[in-house]
């Protein structure tokens, strides 16, 4: 038993030891970065929705006026590889079918992701859009294109931020041999969008009859493309020789 206890308190003791060394042999220090970069994409979504007797019908209205809204953008300026089905649904209308017709049974909604990169066209797609009374129109998002290549500056910048402070400290301290032991990467995700919900139908729209009764759709603030900020912060703890 006195044996057990013996080597019990021999092993704690170096334990103790060993920790008390590495606290007093390491400089931890952390890095920071930031690098405020310039949004260069912006989308937005609409949808349609299309009813009829039939299932094979209500998909047919819905894909029409769909299409027509993608010619007249495509006639804007916009290309094929600007826009994108994002959802589509399709089956028995359950919810405001028609009393005394089949005219309205089924229904079939398509949603569309417009992608632009020219911020000029902007209002213009979203005007077009709202003239064919979407059912739904919203979420501008903005987003950069290079992300991935600032998400690694903005690390190195971070890293090399780290490495500055320890150099800072060992001269001070009169360090003179230590190397970098651990590693940490500390930052948050660095998302690649900023949301701004915009209208659902003619939600902040102004609409506006001329002397012919022609409907015109005035949108009441222009869009800017707002500042995107990614940040990193690294942990490195360095052994002191």
């Amino acid at each position: 038993m006195k044996l057990f206890l013996l080597s019990l308190y021999i092993f704690l003791s170096f334990q103790f030891i060993s920790a008390q060394d590495y606290r007093e042999n390491k400089l931890i220090v952390y890095g920071n970065a930031v690098i405020k970069a310039q949004t260069d994409i912006a989308t937005f979504t609409f949808s349609f929705i299309g009813v009829g007797p039939s299932l094979e019908l209500a998909i047919n209205d819905a894909r029409n006026k769909i299409n027509l809204v993608s010619k007249e953008l495509k006639n804007i300026g916009l290309t094929e590889k600007s826009l994108s089905t994002s959802y589509f649904y399709s089956g028995e209308n359950q919810n405001d079918k028609a009393f005394l017709s089949s005219s309205r049974d089924y229904k079939a909604e398509i949603k569309v992701v417009v992608t632009l990169d020219v911020f000029e066209l902007l209002e213009k797609a979203i005007t077009t859009v709202s003239k064919f009374s979407p059912d739904y129109i919203s979420d501008i998002s903005f987003a950069l294109k290079n992300h991935s290549e600032i998400s690694k500056e903005v690390l190195q910048k971070a890293a090399a931020n780290a490495k500055e402070n320890a150099e800072i400290l060992a001269t001070q301290l009169g360090i003179t041999n230590m190397k970098p032991r651990y590693v940490e990467d500390l930052s948050f995700p660095n998302g690649n969008d900023i949301s701004r919900n915009f209208f659902r139908g003619s939600r902040n729209a102004e609409v506006v009859l001329d002397e012919k009764g022609v409907q015109t759709i005035n949108i009441g603030n222009t869009f800017f493309s707002p500042e995107i900020k990614l940040i990193a912060k690294v942990k490195v703890i360095y052994e002191i020789q």
